[in-house]
């Protein structure tokens, strides 16, 4: 294998990109498994996103654009932020699992067609928009801002998670 040239990578139709199989896209960095993407960095497994960092998996239909630190994303969302499984049109989403075609939510969990909830505890919009910041200051104080779910939250022990089938560890 060493007396032979190979591929540094596959793909076709990109400009400014690396990683590989990636296919007609551009300004993607280190990332894997890419269609139709701009403007992308440390991402797996995409397909028509623009803006996103450290996401993996989805994409799809749709616009999807300024996703941050995410698995899951797609069919037209946008402005989603440390979150999992979010999908059909839902925006300006942070810290929330399965939430489909909602909006404005802070740390909810398996919401459809809602818009203005912490916690899953639906606010008016008004009083939404005066907690927000506040919450966020507070996450901001203990440094967990910005960061996909800790930890911490985590359900399985290291020993039992996939990850231990990789890099296993020693007591």
């Amino acid at each position: 294998m060493l007396q032979f040239p190979h591929r540094f990578m596959e793909g076709v139709q990109n400009e400014n990109v690396s990683g590989n199989y990636i296919t007609q896209s551009q300004n993607v960095q280190e990332s894997f498994d890419i269609t139709e993407c701009r403007d992308c960095k440390y991402c797996h497994g995409l397909q028509a996103v623009n803006d996103a960092y450290d996401v993996s998996q989805y994409g799809c239909t749709g616009t999807n654009e300024l996703l941050y630190e995410g698995e899951g994303l797609g069919h037209g969302v946008s402005n989603v932020r440390s979150s999992k499984l979010v999908w059909s049109g839902s925006h300006d989403v942070d810290y929330s699992i399965e939430c489909i075609a909602s909006h404005h939510l802070f740390g909810c969990v398996g919401l459809r067609h809602d818009e203005y909830c912490i916690l899953n505890k639906k606010y008016s919009k008004e009083e939404y928009e005066k907690i927000i910041p506040k919450l966020i200051e507070k996450v901001k104080e203990e440094g967990e801002w910005g960061e996909f779910f800790p930890n911490k939250l985590c359900p399985f022990g290291y020993n039992e998670s996939v990850s231990y089938e990789y890099q296993p560890l020693s007591r």
